[in-house]
């Protein structure tokens, strides 16, 4: 099981920042700094087999109920998978290398996500 405890971008956000003048920089940014963070918290875990393609359960934990599921689930994961690419713990992020992937949500005071990898049937 992998664990991230960088605060995200949801959906939300993405399209707020790249929606403000000199958008590209702006988002640039905060996309840069959040994916060095997750990319540290990465590299701190053991690295998983990946088998191609991968299947992926998110289970994201948090604090209350303001966000829409789909806007959590939507950035963070674009998030997670090209932090993944970054690193070189995936090849791409493409049909090749991601199969299917299942969101879990629930409500907790440690904000979270845990990612279980299951072989893809």
């Amino acid at each position: 099981m992998i664990t991230i405890r960088t605060p995200l971008m949801d959906l939300n956000t993405i399209i707020a920042l790249r929606g403000q003048r000199n958008h590209g920089f702006a988002y640039g940014r905060k996309k840069k700094e959040i994916q060095e963070a997750v990319g540290w918290e990465l590299k701190a875990q053991k690295k998983p087999k990946f088998h191609q393609p991968q299947d992926f359960i998110f289970r994201w934990y948090c604090k209350n109920k303001k966000k829409d599921k789909d806007n959590i689930s939507s950035g963070g994961r674009k998030m997670i998978f090209d932090t993944m690419v970054n690193i070189g713990w995936l090849q791409n992020d493409g049909w090749t290398e991601i199969g299917d992937w299942e969101d879990e949500f629930l409500i907790d005071d440690d904000p979270r996500v845990e990612i279980i990898l299951m072989d893809h049937l």
